[in-house]
């Protein structure tokens, strides 16, 4: 599965930007991108919202190889754990307007939740 996670609005200072603009190389390609001028590229793909303590939708079904882009639109931070087989944490801290990416490639159902909320749940489905 590939990986990404933007910032939309502002400029990043070098560090933010390298920590936060992680990718998992093992996982696929996708990743977040800066243009010249300091604005990223808005990130494509399915969109899931996080506003008010929740992933809207909280059940998304997509077929293999969708990428889905969480994007945090609460001033509370937030994250993307995943509860699936996969069994480890997905997204770094996920600030107000930052967004993250997952592409689905292999079909099944990706339970996940927030790390710092545990009431908040959500679930790809991959068919």
């Amino acid at each position: 599965m590939g990986h990404s996670i933007v910032r939309r609005g502002g400029r990043w200072s070098l560090a933010v930007g390298l920590g936060v603009a992680l990718t998992f190389s093992a996982c696929g390609g996708d990743e977040g991108r800066e243009t010249a001028d300091g604005e990223e590229a808005v990130a494509a793909g399915t969109p899931v919202t996080i506003m008010n303590f929740a992933y809207e939708p909280q059940e998304l079904q997509v077929a293999p190889g969708t990428k889905v882009t969480w994007t945090n639109k609460d001033s509370a931070t937030h994250t993307v754990q995943d509860l699936s087989e996969l069994n480890r944490p997905i997204s770094p801290d996920l600030l107000e307007s930052y967004s993250f990416s997952i592409t689905y490639e292999k079909p099944g159902s990706y339970a996940y939740n927030c790390g710092r909320h545990p009431f908040m749940t959500g679930t790809v489905k991959v068919a």
